[in-house]
């Protein structure tokens, strides 16, 4: 089980979430749940360019919103501490 998880949904914010992926700290162990409600960008190939240094879990539904979209990646979640981000925040050091 993971110590943490970052749960991020998003929709239509490809550049905003690759800023957002490039603010986390490849060395830290955590994993990363985006929850794609919908989006006709191309939010997939940035979650991709990232699984090689980050752990992430990807999962695309339909457009619900973003209530279904945050709890859709709770559910899948297996951290003992959750953290909700939204797709246009970044960490900062």
């Amino acid at each position: 089980m993971q110590l943490l998880s970052i749960c991020i949904p998003t929709f239509n914010r490809q550049k905003k979430l690759k800023l957002m992926l490039d603010s986390i700290n490849s060395n830290t162990d955590v994993e990363i749940i985006i929850c794609d409600d919908g989006s006709t960008d191309e939010t997939q190939k940035i979650v991709d360019s990232f699984t090689d240094r980050l752990k992430i879990k990807y999962i695309y539904q339909k457009n619900l919103g973003v209530s279904a979209a945050i709890l859709n990646a709770y559910n899948q979640a297996s951290g003992k501490y959750l953290i909700k981000m939204d797709s246009d925040d970044c960490f900062s050091d």
